[in-house]
């Protein structure tokens, strides 16, 4: 919702929209779920990397890191070209 609303209001490009979104969301999940990991030893994030069937935990934060990056992206874009609907 924050890069939809925030291309709707600034984005000048769809290029610029996407990349925004991908990496202010990308590296935002890739930062939280980052810090949980060391918060908790990794314990956690073992589990749930077996749980999907990958072989470590650091696969499951990239992996984690690239759906919450993809998404904003994409509502970033979305967020862009609705705009463009009503100009």
């Amino acid at each position: 919702m924050v890069s939809f609303l925030a291309a709707l209001w600034l984005a000048r490009k769809a290029g610029t929209a996407f990349w925004a979104g991908f990496l202010g969301i990308g590296l935002g999940w890739l930062l939280l779920s980052s810090f949980y990991h060391v918060r908790n030893s990794g314990l956690l994030s073992a589990k749930v990397a077996t749980l999907f069937t990958l072989p470590n935990a650091a696969l499951l934060i990239l992996v984690t890191a690239l759906t919450g990056a993809l998404t904003g992206g994409f509502a970033a874009l979305s967020g862009f070209f609705f705009r463009n609907l009503f100009k």
